[in-house]
């Protein structure tokens, strides 16, 4: 059997700093919590490296993960971990998520078993809840 994370909440997948900085070290990478602090605009940004004190104060959406230990760093040598690019299916982050239940439960995550032969796909509503759907062939 194939298990997939999916996210069943409002608001689509996303992981809490815990399940993160879990999953990046199974991964065997470092990653690093920053906040994004506006100069000027929307387009000049200055990524300040946050404490884990500040990271329980802050609003978990505007956190963003980096792979950079500096202290500060400009949009132009951000380098950020995409959560959206995570093999749902990936070990280390099934076993992030079975090691911390209670994380996964604040996240609204789901683990889903399926059979491996499956080609699978996540597909999810307007407001982010999702499942698996299987493929299937079409023509026109």
């Amino acid at each position: 059997m194939t298990k997939i994370v999916i996210h069943k909440g409002y608001g689509g997948f996303n992981l809490s700093y815990k399940l993160i900085m879990r999953y990046a070290k199974l991964a065997m990478f470092n990653v690093y919590a920053y906040k994004c602090d506006y100069k000027s605009d929307y387009k000049n940004c200055e990524y300040i490296k946050l404490t884990e004190d500040e990271i329980n104060y802050i609003d978990q959406d505007e956190i963003y993960y980096l792979y950079n230990n500096e202290n500060v760093v400009t949009s132009e040598d951000s380098d950020d971990l995409y959560l959206q690019s995570i093999d749902r299916s990936d070990c280390r982050l099934i076993m992030a998520l079975e090691e911390m239940p209670d994380e996964m439960e604040k996240c609204e995550l789901k683990i889903v078993e399926i059979p491996d032969a499956v080609d699978w796909y996540i597909e999810e509503d307007d407001s982010g809840y999702e499942w698996i759907a299987e493929r299937h062939r079409t023509w026109s």
